[in-house]
């Protein structure tokens, strides 16, 4: 089945092009530009991952949002919409009641891919020999699977805020 999908141009410009790609993936995982305050992407993203977390609630849960984590792998369609090497280096991830946002820079933009748990398969924790860092592996149902790896001050907060945050029988 041939999709109209939009792809963001050197310029931020969207054009449309066609592409082979199964429904699902063209759905749920695309990059939003999150940069500015647009109602419309807030309305995507409440309405795939839940409404954000309020103040109380955020210091409750221990936190929604991991440190800056260097991005290893990606599905390959959404990785070649980042178009520099270097902007490829960094992700964050944000917890939502219903989902998780993984947001990472092109450019001047933050970009963000809007994960249902209901699409989350596994996610699996492997440390190094250290056991200071390690990476993380969050695998999909569609799309292929996340690789991302934390600095090693962030480590252990990291992996709390998954235990915490991930679904029962997610994490492995």
């Amino acid at each position: 089945m041939v999709r109209l999908q939009r792809i963001m141009d050197i310029d931020g410009f969207f054009e449309c092009q066609e592409q082979e790609r199964p429904e699902i993936v063209m759905e749920r995982m695309k990059w939003l530009n999150m940069s500015y305050n647009d109602p419309s992407v807030d309305r995507e993203v409440n309405g795939i991952c839940g409404k954000p977390y309020g103040l109380w609630e955020r210091f409750k849960l221990g936190g929604i949002g991991t440190a800056r984590m260097e991005l290893l792998d990606a599905p390959g369609a959404l990785l070649k919409d980042i178009d520099r090497a270097e902007d490829r280096g960094y992700c964050q991830i944000e917890f939502r009641p219903r989902g998780l946002i993984i947001r990472c820079r092109s450019r001047l933009e933050t970009l963000g891919v809007p994960l249902p748990y209901a699409d989350l398969v596994g996610a699996e924790i492997r440390r190094d020999r250290e056991g200071t860092t390690g990476r993380i592996k969050l695998s999909l149902g569609v799309g292929g699977p996340w690789l991302l790896r934390p600095h090693s001050d962030h480590w252990a907060n990291t992996i709390a805020l998954l235990r915490r945050h991930l679904p029962p029988g997610v994490l492995q």
